[in-house]
């Protein structure tokens, strides 16, 4: 890389105009587009001012390649490494998960982030990254003295889920051709986010799949509903016949067996052997 006697672009931080933020973007995107590119891709997980040059044309290039991370499996390092690496205010919410994986979206969130502080002189989130987004803070915009163009490529790049952000090819494409004076149409809106394959890796919801015509007509066909909604007959159960109890017993206890009546005058004997006892214990007593 040859000698950049400017610096960094730190030093613009809050004075930097429109359109030096648009060829920002467009520089950055471009080297980003380069990385990611890459087979196996190249992220490199600390893009923020400090890390971007300006050279003597003018062009900003991307430095500083220390924590960037080669997808090859020679080059794997600790997780707690890799969850650590970069500056936490230009952390995307995705990087404050228990099992983060590097993922491109994360430079595009850490580029947004640089734009808002070349903008603004502030960070986003009040400087604390992505962990505040993901406990719903509102998302910051530009002044009003920069376009809503350039205002929605900031949000763009800050969306909350990894696959609602520009590729870093999409964004490259929409400045240079803001640059240019066209009218570009963002490329990131037309796309629909696939529950097969997200970019990176990363799953959304899985879309809910309507039935095909030709199983819609079968069952909206007159035949399908009678079979599925006519009334089914109703089956009585069976019981056994219950026989009638006989002798006197009969109606009060069903099923008791034969007649089992007790004579009166047994009673009267019983009583009267009672009552004899009875006295005589009292005698005795």
């Amino acid at each position: 890389m040859p000698f950049c006697p400017a610096g960094a672009v730190t030093r613009f931080a809050g004075s930097m105009s429109e359109e030096d933020l648009w060829r920002f973007t467009r520089d950055v995107a471009s080297g980003l587009a380069y990385l990611h590119g890459r087979q196996p891709a190249i992220i490199h997980q600390d893009i923020k001012p400090d890390n971007i040059l300006i050279q003597k044309n003018g062009d900003f290039v991307i430095t500083d390649f220390g924590i960037s991370k080669q997808l090859r499996a020679s080059l794997r390092k600790s997780a707690m490494k890799l969850n650590s690496a970069g500056a936490v205010s230009y952390m995307g919410p995705e990087r404050f998960s228990k099992q983060f994986q590097p993922v491109k979206a994360s430079d595009i969130w850490s580029l947004g982030a640089s734009i808002y502080e070349l903008a603004t002189g502030e960070l986003p989130f009040c400087g604390m990254g992505g962990s505040l987004q993901k406990k719903g803070a509102d998302m910051p915009e530009l002044p009003d003295e920069f376009s809503e163009d350039l205002n929605m490529v900031l949000q763009a790049c800050l969306a909350k889920e990894p696959w609602n952000r520009p590729t870093a090819a999409q964004l490259f494409d929409y400045a240079d051709r803001f640059l240019k004076g066209d009218s570009p149409v963002p490329e990131w809106k037309k796309k629909e986010v696939s529950a097969a394959a997200q970019p990176d890796g990363i799953q959304a919801n899985p879309p809910i799949v309507p039935p095909s015509s030709q199983s819609s007509s079968r069952m909206s066909s007159p035949a399908y509903s009678q079979r599925q909604y006519a009334p089914q007959p109703q089956v009585q159960p069976q019981y056994p016949p219950v026989q009638a109890p006989q002798g006197n017993m009969a109606g009060r206890y069903p099923n008791s067996g034969p007649d089992l009546a007790v004579p009166w005058w047994l009673w009267a004997i019983v009583a009267a052997v009672g009552l004899v006892i009875g006295y005589l214990l009292f005698l005795l007593i």
